[in-house]
């Protein structure tokens, strides 16, 4: 960026009404420019925090004739208080209490004449309106002097001249550049003390650059002194990346460009003007703006060009790389689309300049067009409460069209927002509009209207304003500018719900840290109480606050509480068994809500259900991960996936896929009867708390219902031969304690097959196995010792999947496969892959 010449001699220095607001804040203002760099500085000042208002109000109540001596007792005291604080009955206080009474007299004077006529003419308006600036120019002005500081204020109404006429506040730079040289002929002090906002006609009238005028201000007076940098003093760190509002985690921008910044403002960035560039531009005068409330921010730099280009190759990770091809975003919001629809419409000579012709003369403001390539479609956005204006003029101008059916309709939107995104590298930048509307897409938001400008500095797109915070968030995230943030929901709160959520509280921090992760639990439930935060709940007591602060669950107000625009992603973590649980996943999914979970009802369920959870999912809205209902943390479904994605051709799956089958029959021998080994797997926990769901086999068998389903079958839990491990005597309906005392009659019969295997030198072992044919077999078995399964320790599961590329020697996983941490860890593994994919393209 190409700066000033070191021969400048000024810095100038804006302060907004928010730096003005109290005694204090006036202090810090004048350390400010007490540590100023060059010898000459510019102080151009807002009207004190409120004070604007105020002579507005009480220009109204002079119109209504209502108390205007109340109107002046409160300009008195609002600044009188100040220069208490300041001064403390000095006489530099004194001084302006006496030149301020002249005004408040004056004042006065305007207000009853207004009041008589109920009526304020322009002029008289303007004159009213910049009493506030020349007041608090000349308290800071008193304030340096009272501090032994040269120092001189100027009413700027002397010095810069509007052209006549101007409803653009055009300025007569010749006649300011002339007068101000004038006036400064002999300045020889240190500070200059200048009010912002208020100017003169070139006929020496009274006026004023209306609203954000100081800003203005500023960046004129930079222009005439030719200063080697401007700086805006707010109460906000810089041009953020985005609204905090919409975006909590949005960031300040560092340095931008003249263009960006330009963008940025016209596209609803608030803490700049988008005039307020104009006259500093061509003499490459940078605009720095910072916050007074926090000095040690670097603030924003408003410069040329600051970006050298980098390649994807160079830069190294592609997260940093579209990170500094855009600088924020940033919205306009209370829009309404207008379209224009006919399939004659590209035989219409002249329609578009008709179009805007008509919008033109009713001074309607178009805010972002779009036209299909093929002309049948027109749509541009206007302010929301112009729509129906705008409706009527273009169906007066294009009346004949209409009638003739040439144009179909023209058609209001409800509230929508423009959503830009805005870099000066987008040009170069492959990628950007696929980041842009996929993340747009993987939030569920809908896109009404897309424009790019020819400059390819900015991409807009129009949405439904209710949906503009959710957008916001999740584009930020999207380009790596905050944050990707999950709405976290998790029912379930049992073994593996405690595990996850204690192991979510461990990495939480440097989840964050490292890979911009923010996960958020904001609620936690079971099948009677739930508890719900706002923002996140804290991990490390969830527990204390759930038996405190829960409240009678409803699931539905807890889906929709998790579900909300201030997020931009909800994810739902089931670790119950539930059926009916599992019967809400494609309502769900089909609202955009991503699904996790070890709970093996979905999938192995009735296949309906299977069917319509895979149609939720073919909406693209949302994901459904569930690794752990088969290999707790083992990647089996991953596995088999990709396998499967790349061509390869599944021959058969084989495995033990229970952990507690797999401890049973690993113990089970020698002294160690049947029953026994099943009694100390119980007081282990290895088993459900009535070890008949596990002997059953029915557990095993609905692991290899979810893989015959991922290969492609069409199989159900009828499908499925299940050889039980359940004593033959004891498959009545007994009670738990009646089956653990009669366990025993079943260790012959167990025994029996185990010295069978034996004999043939092989061990047994409970597992399931699949074919291609999709037929399904969960049986106990025995199998050589040497065979990967007699391999197996404690509680491992292992499966062997045979295909056509693993033909010879199988592929393997081994590994633990159950247990609430390693459950968990499946689980915490999928979260990473949802935030993975949300971020991707």
């Amino acid at each position: 960026m190409e700066v000033k010449k070191e021969e400048a001699e000024w810095e100038i220095h804006k302060f907004g009404g928010s730096s003005l607001r109290e005694g204090a804040l006036f202090l810090k203002v004048c350390q400010i420019l007490e540590k100023g760099q060059l010898p000459k500085k510019a102080s151009v000042v807002s009207a004190i925090y409120g004070v604007t208002d105020m002579l507005s109000l009480a220009v109204d109540r002079a119109k209504e004739g209502v108390d205007i001596e109340a109107s002046i007792e409160s300009l008195r005291k609002k600044h009188f208080v100040i220069i208490d604080d300041l001064f403390r009955g000095g006489p530099y206080g004194e001084e302006l209490k006496r030149g301020f009474e002249k005004d408040y007299q004056s004042l006065l004077h305007l207000l009853k004449t207004i009041e008589m006529s109920s009526y304020a003419s322009e002029t008289l308006m303007e004159v009213i309106m910049g009493y506030g600036e020349i007041w608090s120019a000349q308290i800071l002005n008193n304030l340096l002097l009272s501090k032994n500081k040269k120092s001189q204020w100027l009413n700027a109404r002397e010095v810069l001249y509007i052209k006549d006429n101007s409803p653009e506040r055009e300025v007569d730079w010749n006649l300011s550049q002339l007068k101000l040289k004038e006036r400064l002929k002999s300045f020889d002090k240190q500070f200059l003390i200048i009010t912002g906002f208020v100017a003169s006609t070139v006929k020496g009238v009274p006026t004023t650059l209306k609203r954000n005028g100081s800003d203005i201000s500023a960046a004129i007076f930079g222009h005439l002194l030719e200063a080697k940098e401007v700086s805006i003093w707010s109460d906000v760190d810089g041009i953020m990346s985005a609204d905090p509002r919409y975006v909590p985690g949005a960031r300040p921008i560092k340095t931008i460009s003249y263009s960006e910044a330009m963008e940025m403002a016209y596209f609803g960035a608030k803490i700049l003007h988008p005039k307020t560039l104009a006259p500093i531009i061509d003499k490459k005068i940078p605009l720095r703006i910072k916050n007074t409330l926090n000095l040690e921010s670097p603030g924003t730099l408003i410069g040329e060009n600051f970006f050298k280009r980098e390649s994807k190759s160079k830069s190294g990770k592609e997260g940093e790389f579209l990170k500094t091809s855009i600088k924020g975003l940033t919205n306009v919001d209370s829009l309404s689309v207008i379209n224009v629809e006919g399939t004659n419409l590209v035989g219409i000579p002249g329609v578009v300049g008709r179009v805007f012709k008509a919008l033109h003369d009713e001074n309607i403001n178009v805010l972002l067009i779009s036209q299909a390539s093929s002309e049948h479609s027109l749509c541009f956005c206007v302010p929301y409460e112009d729509r129906f204006i705008t409706k009527k003029a273009l169906e007066k101008e294009l009346y004949r069209e209409l009638k003739e059916k040439f144009i179909h309709t023209i058609t209001t939107s409800d509230p929508s927002s423009i959503l830009a995104v805005v870099g000066e590298n987008m040009i170069q930048t492959p990628g950007v509009a696929s980041r842009f509307f996929g993340s747009l897409g993987k939030a569920n938001i809908n896109v009404r209207a897309i424009a790019q400008g020819s400059s390819e500095r900015n991409i807009s797109a129009v949405i439904s304003q209710k949906e503009v915070k959710r957008a916001m968030k999740a584009v930020h995230a999207g380009f790596y500018l905050s944050a990707q943030t999950l709405s976290i929901g998790l029912i379930g709160p049992g073994l593996i719900g405690k595990a996850i959520l204690k192991q979510l509280n461990e990495q939480k921090n440097n989840l964050k840290k490292d890979f911009d992760f923010d996960f958020r639990v904001r609620g936690i439930c079971n099948s009677k109480n739930m508890l719900l935060s706002k923002t996140e709940i804290e991990l490390n007591k969830w527990s204390d606050d759930f038996k405190d602060k829960s409240v009678v669950q409803n699931l539905e107000k807890f889906v929709d509480f998790l579900h909300t625009d201030d997020f931009p992603h909800t994810c739902l973590i089931d670790c119950t068994a539930s059926s009916e649980l599992a019967n809400f996943y494609p309502k769900w999914l089909s609202k955009g809500i991503h699904i996790i979970t070890p709970n093996k009802k979905g999938n192995s369920g009735k296949y309906s259900l299977y069917q319509e959870i895979q149609r939720s999912l073919n909406q693209k809205k949302s994901y459904y991960f569930y690794e752990a209902t088969v290999g707790a943390g083992l990647p089996l479904i991953s596995t088999l996936k990709e396998m499967i994605q790349t061509g390869d051709k599944i021959n058969e799956i084989e495995g033990i896929f229970s952990g507690t089958l797999s401890y049973i029959f690993n113990q089970f021998g020698g002294d160690s009867r049947f029953s026994k080994v099943v009694l100390d797997a119980k007081e282990k926990g290895y088993t459900e708390p009535d070890p008949r769901e596990d002997l059953s086999g029915i557990d095993v068998a609905r692991k290899a219902i979810i893989l015959a389903r991922e290969m492609g079958h069409k199989i159900g839990l009828e499908d499925v031969q299940v050889e039980d491990c359940i004593p033959g005597p004891l498959k009545g309906n007994l009670t738990l304690i009646e089956f653990m005392e009669r366990l025993h009659e079943g260790d012959q019969s167990f025994e029996d097959k185990r010295l069978e295997a034996e004999n043939k030198g092989e061990l047994l072992r409970y597992g399931a196995k699949i074919n291609s044919k999709g037929e399904v077999f969960v049986s106990l078995r025995s199998y050589p010792k040497n065979h990967p399964f007699c391999q197996v320790k404690d509680s491992d599961n292992i499966v062997l999947f045979k295909t056509k590329r693993y033909k010879e020697r199988p592929l393997i996983i081994q590994g633990p496969g159950a247990g609430p941490e390693v459950t968990a860890a499946g689980i915490f593994s999928d979260l990473i892959k949802l935030t993975n994919s949300l971020g991707k393209d």
